[in-house]
């Protein structure tokens, strides 16, 4: 009988976009088993389902919801441990991405209440010698991993295979060659969206940017954003005087990276949108705060991925809101700097071409 495996971890687009290369390894390590994300919900979607559903990296989801109040909580991790119980799983293999170790503790508890008894992942962060996290989060969860018996080391240097169907890819050709690009225009994506307060860069930088791209170099901007960042989009649009928001289309998150392959580059915020854009194979300038350690949520292949980030007094502070808006540290970053960044883009070679 094959194992049952658990995987545990939980996130939005870019969070979930950037453990790809640890759910290959882990189906590479576990070819046989039967392989269930459990998962949080978002809103009403799971982030995790709607990406890895059909890839044949995992084959069952169960998602759960944190509600409001306390009580409610409770009975749902009551209910949730119950059913954990039921699918009588063998192992649990846990995805890490910072060092919590109360967080980690805690979790092992509620998982050896629900009939798990062989961990892998939960039992060690790796760490430099100062305590400190030094790598992307993708190579962290990877090295947690294989430190701790599944897959062997390795550099995560793409977001691997995301197995998108020819159906999935059909209906994203439909959809690009439907929207309205002028005749001599190469279409980018640029991205404004993003959770955190202070990671978003002011709203007139991003025109400035797009006014010089769209005049200077012909590039046109489409927004992939959700209906949190639909007012911000077409504001852009309408002062910049072009672009188009691409959510009316209807095309899933996986569709949504299908017809990001057929764009030249990623312009825009450390957001899931960039993540969506990294995994199409699209070069990436981004635009980075300092609330995070340097490198943690920069998407892998640094010959084609250039990212702005600023040295200052605060950085590392990991808030997800500053004392100031914009935050000083993303808004130490100049319109010039993200034009040049496009332009080493464009003509180092590194950018891809969409032209015939």
């Amino acid at each position: 009988m094959s194992k049952k495996i658990l995987i545990y971890y939980t996130g939005t687009i870019g969070d979930t976009i950037i453990a790809f290369p640890a759910f290959q390894m882990v189906r590479q390590s576990y070819p046989d088993a039967h392989i269930t994300l459990l998962n949080a919900l978002y809103g009403r979607q799971s982030t995790g389902e709607a990406l890895l559903k059909n890839t044949g990296y995992v084959d069952s989801f169960i998602n759960y919801a944190l509600q409001g109040r306390c009580w409610k909580n409770m009975a749902m991790v009551v209910k949730l441990v119950c059913k954990l119980r039921a699918e009588h799983f063998d192992e649990l293999i846990y995805f890490a991405r910072d060092d919590d170790a109360k967080r980690r503790k805690r979790d092992r508890m509620f998982f050896a209440l629900a009939g798990i008894h062989v961990f892998r992942g939960i039992n060690r962060f790796l760490a430099d010698e100062h305590g400190k996290m030094t790598k992307s989060v993708s190579q962290q969860i990877v090295d947690n991993l294989t430190s701790d018996g599944v897959g062997v080391p390795c550099l995560v240097e793409s977001y691997g295979d995301f197995r998108l169907s020819e159906s999935e890819k059909r209906k994203a050709n439909l959809c690009f060659y439907a929207l309205p690009i002028p005749m001599g225009s190469t279409p980018i994506v640029y991205g404004i969206g993003g959770k955190n307060q202070n990671c978003k860069w002011p709203l007139e930088k991003h025109c400035e940017v797009l006014k010089y791209l769209v005049n200077e170099h012909h590039l046109f901007p489409l927004f992939f954003g959700d209906d949190s960042s639909k007012q911000e989009e077409e504001l852009i649009i309408e002062r910049v005087g072009c672009g188009i928001r691409v959510a009316p289309y209807g095309l899933s998150l996986r569709e949504s990276i299908a017809a990001m392959a057929h764009c030249r580059l990623y312009v825009g915020h450390d957001t899931g949108t960039m993540h969506m854009a990294a995994a199409a194979g699209l070069p990436c300038a981004g635009v980075f705060s300092s609330r995070d350690p340097e490198g943690k949520w920069y998407p892998p292949g640094k010959n084609k991925r250039v990212f702005l980030r600023h040295h200052c007094d605060c950085e590392g502070c990991g808030r997800t809101t500053c004392f100031s808006y914009p935050a000083r540290c993303i808004d130490m970053i100049s319109v010039g700097e993200v034009v040049d960044v496009v332009e080493q883009l464009l003509y180092r070679g590194i950018a891809k071409d969409t032209t015939s």
